[in-house]
């Protein structure tokens, strides 16, 4: 580095380089963690509902999250679809809010058609 350089407030095109590289990768390991920080879908609040449509999803095992990724409530044929994506759903089986991607043991394949 010679005297010119060393008092220069301009940065080489290197360091330059360096720096924008090192601010993006900073901004995409931010966005990054914001859309692993997104709460999953959470419909299983029975808050209002009778003692009895609570009994009744019970007995039918309804869970949020299925172990069964063929077996979703989304690709079941009791499935009453959200209104809008990323939305809770329903079921015909029982009163309540339903999550696409749970399932129970009233589960059966939407017939194709």
């Amino acid at each position: 580095m010679n005297d010119r350089e060393a008092q220069s407030p301009l940065i080489s095109r290197r360091q330059l380089l360096r720096h924008a590289m090192a601010a993006s990768v900073g901004v995409g390991a931010a966005g990054a963690l914001i859309v692993g920080c997104k709460k999953p879908l959470r419909c299983d609040d029975t808050t209002g509902l009778a003692q009895v449509d609570v009994s009744t999803r019970k007995a039918l095992d309804y869970v949020d999250t299925s172990t069964d990724l063929n077996k979703t409530c989304a690709a079941c044929a009791q499935y009453t679809a959200a209104p809008s994506e990323g939305t809770c759903g329903g079921c015909k089986m029982f009163k309540g809010t339903v999550n696409p991607k749970g399932t129970c043991k009233g589960w059966a394949a939407k017939v194709p058609g």
